[in-house]
């Protein structure tokens, strides 16, 4: 299962980001494989978040619009919302305290600990995710 970070998500949707092409190509055809695609439900939050924040300017989205594109991702049925489950606290405590995640790291941390938890390979351009023993990841916007 394939697992995206908030920030292929974002720069998918925000034409203003350097990595917009290469984002968009990589999640329309994400969407259109039969592999899995697992979200993590703290990336649905985050993309929402950034999408209809004012650091977008003229380019964010409304509440509704952005609600919208999250509903069209669960049209597809190669696609679910990936949650917490019982194991989750347990690898999060692990996965956080391994690398001292406090910060903006310890939202990686969340992240890993799902994409871990559910077996799921996270595809991300933040580098950040290699420090996570344990968990598959991988930059699909690298030439």
């Amino acid at each position: 299962m394939n697992a995206p970070d908030t920030n292929l998500l974002v720069y998918a949707y925000n034409q203003a980001s350097p990595f917009h092409s290469k984002a968009k190509a990589y999640w329309e055809d994400s969407l259109n494989r039969i592999d899995s695609i697992g979200i993590p439900v703290i990336c649905v939050h985050g993309f929402i978040r950034v999408m209809t924040g004012s650091a977008l300017g003229t380019g964010r989205a409304s509440l509704e619009e952005a609600l919208q594109i999250v509903d069209e991702w669960q049209s597809y049925p190669n696609v679910q919302i990936l949650n917490p489950g019982s194991d989750h606290w347990r690898i999060l405590r692990t996965v956080s305290n391994r690398i001292n995640a406090t910060g903006t790291l310890f939202t990686d941390a969340v992240i890993a600990a799902i994409a871990i938890e559910h077996g799921a390979v996270i595809h991300t351009n933040d580098s950040d995710f290699a420090r996570f023993p344990g968990l598959r990841w991988l930059n699909p916007l690298r030439s």
